[in-house]
């Protein structure tokens, strides 16, 4: 089954090396952000998948706001619905 991804971030899952890959293509708001890794988790879930590979290379526009959502709201729900602890890693621009 194939799934509508949107316009800022491509989704998938790399079977050989048990990792969820996420490159986010453009910048984006806050509320695409969230949604963004709501799609993440999502996605983990589906492939039972702890590690996570993202590339930010392209959304260069973390701010405190986003950071704050990521530590107090998204990343305290991701043990839980994953059994257990999610590894990610960033690609970032120099």
């Amino acid at each position: 089954m194939s799934e509508v991804q949107p316009d800022y971030l491509t989704i998938s899952y790399r079977p050989d090396l048990e990792v969820l890959v996420g490159r986010w293509m453009r910048q984006v708001s806050f509320s695409e952000m969230c949604q963004g890794y709501y799609l993440l988790l999502q996605a983990a879930e589906r492939h039972q998948c702890r590690q996570w590979l993202i590339d930010v290379r392209r959304r260069y526009n973390t701010d405190r706001e986003g950071a704050h959502w990521m530590v107090t709201e998204f990343l305290p729900t991701v043990a839980p619905r994953l059994g257990g602890r999610t590894h990610l890693a960033y690609l970032l621009a120099p």
